[in-house]
């Protein structure tokens, strides 16, 4: 589990970092995982909450969403991501910790 919440985190923490287009290099194949996820880990342990608010953008070919997302970082494992609906009402709760995951 704790794995898998920091690659979360560390998506969701460079998706609601990045308020202007960024342009992607390529990466050597086992970069990420040899390099950038080892010092992620390190951070994550020395993270004992963390909260953020970001705009998250979902696009298909066809269409184009978009929220106000509020995240919730716990250590050791709990992680909470609410997306609001244009009146900052909480639409979607995306919750993980404990060995559990719900979607509300």
């Amino acid at each position: 589990m704790s794995r898998r919440l920091t690659v979360v985190l560390a998506v969701a923490v460079v998706l609601g970092g990045c308020g202007k287009g960024v342009s992607l290099m390529p990466v050597e194949p086992g970069y990420f995982e040899n390099e950038v996820l080892p010092e992620l880990t390190v951070r994550n342990r020395l993270t004992n909450t963390l909260r953020a608010q970001m705009s998250l953008q979902v696009e298909s070919d066809e269409q184009s969403e978009e929220a106000r997302t509020i995240l919730y970082f716990k250590s050791p494992d709990f992680f909470r991501m609410d997306m609001l609906d244009p009146l900052n009402r909480t639409a979607v709760v995306i919750r993980a910790g404990n060995d559990e995951f719900s979607l509300i």
